[in-house]
Parts: C-alpha cells; sequence; structure tokens
C-alpha cells in the first residue's frame, strides 16, 4: 500500500491510467479518460500539470516510485534467515496485476521519452532489492553479478506473465534458484 505521504493529485492521476491501462490495454489514456475517472474537468487537469506530457510525466514517477515499493515490500516480507531471490517474485494474483501494469508502463515509455526518469525509478528499485538479497546472502558487492541477477527476475517475471505459455511460481523459483548461483 502505498504511504499516506505520497497521495496526490498525481497519485489519484496515476492509479487512474492504471485502472485505464488494466481496462483498455496499452494504449495511454486520453486526458478526458483520465479526467473522468478521477472525477475532475479535464480543465483542471490541464490548469494543475499544464499539458498532457507533463502529467504522464509525473504519473509515471509516481508508478515507479510504487513499483520499486513493492518489490521493497516482497523482500521485507520475507523472514531474515529464509531469504532467497525468489522472494523478489511475485507471488500473489496481485503481484502478477501488478507486475503487468509495470510491463505496460515500460512498453509505453518506449515511444515517449518523456516517461522514462519514472521508469527509471521503478528499475533503480528492483536493482536496490536485488543488491539487498545479495548482501542478505552474505554476497560481496558486485555490480555485474546483481545487473546479470536483476536481468534474470526481470526475464523471469516476463515469463510468468507471458499469456500463452506461463510459467508457475515453482517453475519460476527454480529458474532463479539454478540461475543465481
Amino acid at each position: 500500500m502505498r504511504p499516506l505521504h505520497q497521495f496526490s493529485r498525481t497519485s489519484d492521476v496515476a492509479d487512474a491510467m492504471n485502472e485505464l491501462i488494466a481496462d483498455r490495454g496499452l494504449k495511454a489514456p486520453s486526458q478526458r479518460q483520465i479526467a473522468s475517472t478521477v472525477r475532475l474537468s479535464p480543465g483542471t487537469l490541464m490548469h494543475e500539470y499544464g499539458s498532457r506530457a507533463e502529467m504522464l510525466r509525473r504519473a509515471c514517477v509516481q508508478v515507479g516510485r510504487d513499483h520499486a515499493r513493492v518489490w521493497r515490500e516482497r523482500l521485507d516480507e520475507t523472514p531474515r534467515g529464509e531469504v532467497s531471490p525468489a522472494a523478489l517474485l511475485p507471488t500473489s494474483a496481485a503481484d502478477l496485476a501488478h507486475e503487468r501494469l509495470w510491463a505496460a508502463w515500460r512498453e509505453l515509455s518506449r515511444g515517449d521519452v518523456a516517461l522514462l526518469p519514472g521508469l527509471g525509478l521503478g528499475v533503480e528499485g528492483e536493482r536496490d532489492a536485488v543488491d539487498q538479497v545479495r548482501s542478505r546472502l552474505g554476497r560481496e558487492h558486485d555490480d555485474r553479478l546483481s545487473d546479470t541477477a536483476h536481468a534474470l527476475l526481470v526475464g523471469v517475471i516476463t515469463r510468468m506473465l507471458d499469456q500463452d505459455a506461463p510459467w508457475s511460481l515453482d517453475h519460476a523459483a527454480e529458474v532463479v534458484a539454478a540461475g543465481w548461483t
């Protein structure tokens, strides 16, 4: 759950965009659709953000913060003595839905450089969580190995989201364990 101090108009817009993306697919929602979802006029949004691009940029930054927080929470929910790389895998339907939305935001950012700061925050959060797992397992800091582990986890999560042949959590955990060593 998002910390109380991070609730704002921008977090409402980000939540509305997540809802619209989940319902309607990968196309970036229109300002009118977003305004309707947050129950504001399009003019109010334009007054607050100045442009649709700025509204999308700020919403993506909020989504990136939320994504980093979700990965941190996954790790924090694991007892210290039982930590493993699989702790960062989505384990619930809500976690999988979150990862689907994050994948959609990654796709949206390919066509819009204004979204890259938010994407960077999310990826940085993923990488920090990987570094924490490595640290808790007693591994020394090594950027190359952290990058490799991060790429492995993101690839496995992508396979878990595959609509044609999704990997189960058990299979994903086995793949991560085999690739982590």
